[in-house]
């Protein structure tokens, strides 16, 4: 894919026009443009979008010394683990720049403006040892402060060099703004969350869920956004979950999540799509005493879990969760795991049907998603259990 890009290249770069032309090729004779047009109501692929967004932003971070009012944001990378980058996120603008960086408003948005919001945030990075973490430090201390905060606070970056603006070539990449090496770091003064603060001084979040009486029926609900069909299962029985997605083009998931194991962690279905695509899925799942391993599709589960425990929590509810995900070739690239938190929050408040059995839910699911119900029963370990095993009650 990246071959194919190469002779696409313009004047990435090149400094004094705002609006440069990053890619050479027009969207009317891109080959990937088409394609996406095809499969799905995008109007352009992923590259396209990138390189609109990073010309529109090119001028504002050639310098060393970046001012601007942090939404606020703060980011964490994963790789090197456990000495990874940290550091803040900053605008090179002054004001209400909370959108920048709150996924929560982001839904309903399409790929360009949520590509827009990343791109307008520097990250100024240095290394930092996770374990090390409660000892402190003039960075950390001002990192921690400002993941704490609830409004925009000014913040001023000195970079040991000019930042680099990088597009990258994969369609399936995450958008980030221009990177640099953190010199300095200084933050003003904002309100913090005190339930935030208090979860981080005190490290203790009861499971308040397990502690709620059971629904009495089987609900099913459902959710649709940036091509991507999402569905929720409740059961009648004692919290457990599981999230599994399912991926109508393999390359997006196998680029999009470098630490799965594309050999053993993830599952191939024998459906096969209309325009030819064969899903693979690749999910987890926990009982009642939770998991002690690190689930296979990473962040996504627990954005998930973390949806579906708010919302028990809300009703006063316990319940046995399965949340299913078809990601369809619409998604023209990954924005994070905050599609899904945020996604199953809305799916949440939608209303939901309900069932006395779960083969009359399946039933029903198999109506919304394009995948039939054999090919989730086959990949899911709640279900399994619901159709093949019989529970002991049944034979009081």
């Amino acid at each position: 894919m990246v071959s194919t890009m190469t002779g696409m290249l313009g004047s990435l770069g090149t400094r004094g026009v705002r609006h440069d032309r990053i890619v050479s090729t027009p969207e009317r004779l891109c080959p990937m443009c088409k394609r996406v047009q095809r499969l799905s109501g995008e109007e352009r692929c992923a590259i396209h979008v990138k390189a609109t967004t990073l010309a529109a932003h090119h001028k504002e971070f050639d310098t060393k010394q970046i001012s601007g009012s942090s939404p606020p944001g703060v980011f964490v990378g994963r790789f090197g683990y456990p000495k990874v980058f940290v550091g803040p996120m900053v605008p090179p603008i002054s004001g209400d720049t909370e959108i920048l960086d709150t996924p929560e408003w982001w839904m309903g948005k399409g790929f360009d403006e949520i590509v827009d919001f990343r791109y307008s945030l520097l990250r100024g990075y240095s290394k930092a040892n996770v374990f090390d973490a409660h000892k402190g430090g003039k960075l950390i201390e001002t990192l921690q402060e400002v993941a704490m905060m609830t409004k925009p606070v000014d913040t001023e970056l000195v970079l040991t060099r000019p930042p680099r603006k990088i597009l990258d070539l994969r369609e399936d990449s995450q958008p980030f703004g221009p990177i640099a090496p953190l010199a300095s770091f200084q933050a003003g003064n904002s309100s913090v969350d005190d339930r935030i603060e208090k979860a981080f001084y005190d490290g203790d979040l009861p499971a308040r869920v397990r502690q709620h009486p059971l629904i009495d029926d089987y609900r099913v609900y459902r959710y649709n956004y940036l091509d991507n069909t999402y569905v929720g299962i409740l059961t009648p029985e004692s919290w457990r979950f599981e999230w599994i997605e399912a991926w109508f083009e393999p390359e997006l998931l196998a680029t999009s999540f470098p630490d799965v194991n594309m050999a053993t962690d993830v599952e191939n279905t024998n459906y096969v799509s209309p325009d030819g695509h064969r899903p693979v899925m690749l999910g987890d799942s926990e009982d009642f005493r939770n998991r002690k391993t690190y689930a296979k599709p990473g962040g996504c589960y627990y954005s998930a879990r973390l949806a579906v425990s708010e919302y028990l929590d809300t009703i006063r509810r316990q319940a046995g969760a399965i949340m299913l995900r078809e990601i369809h070739p619409g998604y023209i690239m990954p924005v994070g795991v905050w599609n899904v938190r945020e996604s199953l929050r809305a799916l949440f408040k939608t209303k939901f049907e309900q069932f006395d059995s779960m083969d009359a839910a399946m039933n029903y699911v198999s109506t919304i998603f394009e995948i039939p119900k054999r090919g989730w029963i086959e990949n899911s370990a709640m279900l399994q259990k619901a159709y093949f095993q019989r529970k002991i009650s049944e034979f009081n």
